[in-house]
């Protein structure tokens, strides 16, 4: 697994090397929610309560373009998901910190200062913490309680594989790109396994929940390359074709 990874950042390296790359930061706001998959059929009381966990998202985007209209952007920063449930009796939160690398393909059109595109990759994510609390809304509970600790104590895939796929725009100032985005996001792999019953009593085998999102982002890119800055608004030559 190792080699693979120093062998795939060799690859990004080398790509780097010959390619227009620009460096920039993304930060977003996430609604997350969770999806529960069975051997067997779930009650609907699973979801019923469950609203949207307002969750940031902060990554470090590397542009690579490889021609006039398409890029890899390989991304690499810190994301929480998780869920959130409200009823009469109060508002529970689950909370999962983890730190997340994803690799988009990217295709855009240059139109004038503006560039719009559109982007898809996979994302592979390392659960580093998990924060649940929970706070009644009623007089007759208990107190407010909150438990905080490291992934590894909690029953955790602790490694997770998305999907990402979404659209935006980029504007240009000078030299760099300032961006806003939207990307929704499908868990690909559980980020827990469990059994449980349904109101009936039937055990539900094989249960497992994934991660369902949709992000909202806006960031700067900064390219790097000197002929960027050495004439400010110019159209970058794409990469040139390999010689036969």
């Amino acid at each position: 697994m190792k080699r693979r990874v120093w062998f795939f950042i060799a690859m990004l390296t080398g790509i780097m090397a010959v390619a227009q790359t620009s460096i920039g930061n993304r930060v977003g706001v996430g609604l997350f929610n969770q999806v529960i998959k069975a051997d067997k059929d779930v009650a609907d009381f699973w979801t019923d309560d469950q609203v949207n966990l307002l969750a940031p998202t902060i990554t470090v985007p590397v542009e690579i373009r490889l021609s006039k209209h398409f890029a890899l952007q390989p991304e690499v920063g810190f994301v929480q998901r998780g869920n959130r449930y409200e009823d009469d009796y109060g508002t529970s939160t689950f909370q999962v910190n983890s730190v997340e690398f994803s690799l988009l393909a990217k295709g855009f059109i240059d139109v004038d200062k503006w560039k719009p595109y559109v982007f898809a990759g996979p994302s592979i994510n390392r659960c580093l913490s998990v924060r649940s609390y929970f706070e009644p809304s009623v007089s007759s509970i208990p107190g407010s309680s909150e438990l905080v600790m490291t992934a590894d104590d909690y029953p955790l895939e602790i490694t997770q594989i998305s999907a990402t796929a979404g659209l935006g725009a980029a504007f240009r100032i000078g030299v760099p790109w300032l961006f806003a985005d939207y990307r929704h996001l499908w868990g690909l792999t559980p980020m827990m396994r469990i059994d449980f019953v349904d109101v009936n009593m039937n055990v539900l085998k094989d249960g497992r929940l994934y991660d369902r999102g949709s992000i909202f982002s806006i960031g700067i890119m900064i390219p790097l390359s000197r002929g960027a800055w050495e004439s400010p608004g110019a159209e970058p030559d794409p990469p040139a074709e390999p010689q036969k």
